[in-house]
C-alpha cells in the first residue's frame, strides 16, 4: 500500500453537525514543544523542564468547485462562524476535534478558474472544555460526570453488543471473565492494604463472577457493575501514584500492542460478531478504568502545582490514546459510533483536567536551587520549609530522590527542588 492509498476523505463537521467534504492540495501541521529553561550561577549548562507539547494546528485551504460552489462555500463560511468544537477528518493525520482560529480568507476565481473558490483558515486541535469549572465546584462536577458516563456506557454497551447465538455468549463470557481476572490481579496488592475497600471490591467482583450468566442476558447491568468494580480502587487511601499506575497498566493492557485492533470481516459473519463483542468488552474495561483514574484524582489532596499539572496532562494523553484506538476499531469493524459514551467520557476527562488546572493555581510552585556549598539535607529542609517534621522531611527526600551519601551530605552544585 502506497502513501496515496492511505489518504482519507477530507471533511469538516461543524458543531451543528453539518458536513463539508472538500478538495485540498498541499497540507501541513504545526505544534510547539513546551518547556522552561533554567540557568544558574556557578553551574555550566542549562536545566530544561519539559512541559510536553501544544495541540496541533492545521493550516488548510478548502477548495470548492462546481455549479453550486458559491452556495456550498457560503454554507461552509457559516459553519466556520459557529461557536463550539467541530471535527476535522484530515486526509493524512486522522480525525481530531478542532476549533477554527485566526483569519478567514476566501478567494473566488471568477475569471481564472470559474466555478471555484479557495478558503483559507487554520483549525486548532482541541481537547474540549478544559476550563469549565470557574463558577462551580469542580470536584462535584467530576463526580456528576462519572454518573452520567456510567449510564451512557451501559446504554451503549446494551445497544452494540451482539449476543445472537449460544456460541456468541460462550465466546464473550470467556473473554469477559479473563478480563475480570486481569482487573482483580492488577488491583489486589493495592486493595488488600485497605480492608473496607478490599471488601467492597471483592463483593462486586464475586457478584459479577457468580452471576455472569444472568448479567450477560442484561448487558446494561453488566456494564454498570463493571464500572462500579473499576471505580472502587479510586477511593483507596495511600499512594496516588500507585493507583494511577494501576489504572494506566489496565488501560494499556486493553488498548496497546499487537492484536488490539479487531480485524475487519464481512458484516453479520461470525468473525465480525466476535470482533464486535471483543471490542465492546475491551472498551468497557478500558473506558471504565479512565473513569476510575478520574475518580482517584478527585479523591486526592494535591500538594504541588507541578504534580496536579502532570496528572492533568497524563489523563488527557490517556484519553487521546483511547480515542484513537476506539475510532480505529469502529472503522475496522464497520460500526457507526453514536458518540453517547464517547461524549460522556470526553466531558469527564475535560472536567477532570479543568479541575486540576483550577486547583493548581492554589498549590505550591516548584522552585529549583543549585547549592553553592555542601549542605546537610536536614539543615537545608529546615531553611527552605521552616520545619523538620517527619512529613516535611519525607516530602523533601521524595521530591529530590535523595539516595546513598546524600543522606549525609548534599554536594555543591547539586540541583534541589522545593515548593512554596
Amino acid at each position: 500500500m502506497s502513501w496515496e492509498d492511505r489518504l482519507q476523505e477530507a471533511k469538516y463537521t461543524a458543531p451543528s453537525g453539518a458536513e463539508f467534504v472538500f478538495i485540498y492540495e498541499d497540507v501541513s501541521v504545526e505544534f510547539e514543544k513546551k518547556g522552561t529553561v533554567f540557568n544558574f550561577p556557578d553551574a555550566n549548562g542549562s536545566y530544561v523542564q519539559d512541559l510536553g507539547h501544544t495541540g496541533r494546528r492545521y493550516p488548510l485551504q478548502f477548495i470548492y468547485s462546481g455549479p453550486d460552489y458559491d452556495l456550498t462555500a457560503n454554507d461552509f463560511e457559516a459553519a466556520i462562524k459557529e461557536t463550539g468544537v467541530g471535527r476535522l477528518d484530515h486526509p493524512i493525520y486522522g480525525s481530531v476535534d478542532v476549533v477554527p482560529m485566526g483569519t478567514y480568507s476566501r478567494s473566488d476565481k471568477l475569471k481564472s478558474g470559474g466555478n471555484e473558490c479557495v478558503i483559507s483558515i487554520t483549525l486548532f486541535d482541541t481537547i474540549g472544555a478544559v476550563y469549565p469549572l470557574s463558577q462551580d465546584d469542580g470536584n462535584s462536577i467530576v463526580r456528576a460526570d462519572i454518573e452520567v458516563f456510567k449510564e451512557a456506557q451501559a446504554e451503549e454497551f446494551e445497544e452494540e453488543l451482539e449476543l445472537l447465538t449460544e456460541a456468541d455468549k460462550v465466546s464473550f463470557k470467556s473473554r469477559f471473565l479473563t478480563a475480570l481476572d486481569v482487573i482483580k490481579s492488577g488491583f489486589s496488592v493495592l486493595t488488600n492494604a485497605q480492608k473496607a475497600i478490599n471488601d467492597k471490591f471483592l463483593n462486586v467482583y464475586n457478584s459479577i463472577n457468580g452471576s455472569i450468566d444472568f448479567l450477560i442476558a442484561t448487558p446494561s447491568v453488566l456494564a454498570f457493575q463493571t464500572s462500579i468494580l473499576l471505580l472502587t480502587p479510586g477511593r483507596l487511601a495511600g499512594s496516588l501514584e500507585a493507583r494511577l499506575n494501576g489504572y494506566k497498566n489496565i488501560i494499556d493492557s486493553f488498548i496497546s500492542g499487537d492484536g488490539k485492533i479487531q480485524e475487519s470481516a464481512a458484516p453479520g459473519t461470525p468473525a465480525n460478531i466476535t470482533g464486535i463483542n471483543n471490542f465492546k468488552n475491551d472498551d468497557l474495561y478500558s473506558s471504565s478504568a479512565i473513569a476510575g483514574y478520574a475518580d482517584s484524582v478527585i479523591n486526592w489532596t494535591f500538594e504541588t502545582k507541578v504534580q496536579a499539572l502532570e496528572v492533568a496532562e497524563e489523563i488527557l494523553e490517556i484519553h487521546n490514546q483511547h480515542t484513537a484506538w476506539r475510532e480505529a476499531n469502529y472503522d475496522s469493524l464497520g460500526l457507526i459510533d453514536t458518540g453517547g459514551s464517547y461524549q460522556a467520557l470526553q466531558k469527564l476527562v475535560a472536567d477532570t483536567a479543568g479541575y486540576l488546572i483550577q486547583i493548581s493555581f492554589t498549590l505550591k510552585q516548584e522552585i529549583f536551587l543549585v547549592l553553592d556549598r555542601d549542605r546537610n539535607y536536614i539543615e537545608l529542609c529546615a531553611e527552605l520549609y521552616n520545619s523538620v517534621e517527619d512529613d516535611t522531611l519525607n516530602f523533601f527526600i521524595d521530591s529530590n530522590n535523595l539516595a546513598g551519601d546524600e543522606y549525609f551530605q548534599l554536594p555543591k552544585g547539586r540541583s534541589v527542588v522545593f515548593y512554596k
